[in-house]
């Protein structure tokens, strides 16, 4: 009696391979987005605190901070001036840096802890996004009525992210009133692969 011997054949092990490849590559995908999804909820709830304590400031002091300026204080110095610097790090007129005047206020009204992930955001247009900057959105202009001319801005790996809490702001410049001017938005993108997000700060002149 002959005894056949059964196996795979090329056909059948070329789709094995092809399926196992499809799954792998969803993982990885998938993996990657549970990692920026991860980083962006560290990035949102360190801004969230340093906002709220910018706001705990203002309305303790009664003085605006002068903007726009880095916080926290520990992050790179990217001009070589011996100074760290945040924002658009990567260009000359989107790169703010810290004040030490700044400091010295936030440190004597008991503010002296701050936090935020030291990972940069560079977008697809090659821009470098670090840190967080306290700084106006527009001077003279406001939000729902109320003076609200400073905010905390971060950014956000991936277009379109959610900023959470609906904190993130656009311009309404169609409308005559600038104490209108600004407006709440989910978040807002250029495009380029990164999310601008900007909390609200309380105005000195809005007490």
């Amino acid at each position: 009696m002959r005894k056949t011997v059964s196996g795979f054949t090329i056909v059948e092990l070329l789709i094995v391979i092809v399926v196992i490849a499809i799954l792998a590559a969803i993982s990885i995908v998938a993996y990657g987005g549970i990692q920026q999804r991860s980083r962006n909820n560290a990035r949102i709830s360190a801004a969230h605190s340093i906002a709220k304590a910018i706001n705990a400031y203002v309305i303790q002091t009664g003085k605006d901070l002068p903007v726009p300026l880095c916080v926290p204080t520990d992050g790179r110095d990217y001009s070589g001036d011996g100074v760290p610097d945040c924002s658009s790090v990567s260009t000359t007129t989107g790169r703010w840096s810290e004040k030490a005047v700044a400091n010295t206020a936030l440190a004597d009204a008991g503010y002296t802890r701050f936090f935020y992930p030291g990972d940069e955001v560079t977008g697809t247009d090659g821009v470098v996004h670090a840190g967080v900057a306290i700084t106006y959105g527009a001077q003279n202009r406001g939000m729902n009525g109320t003076l609200q001319p400073d905010f905390v801005y971060f950014w956000l790996e991936g277009n379109n992210q959610d900023c959470t809490s609906s904190m993130s702001v656009g311009n309404n410049s169609s409308n005559p009133d600038p104490l209108y001017w600004i407006v709440p938005a989910r978040n807002y993108s250029y495009g380029n692969g990164v999310t601008v997000c900007a909390l609200t700060i309380t105005h000195s002149t809005s007490l």
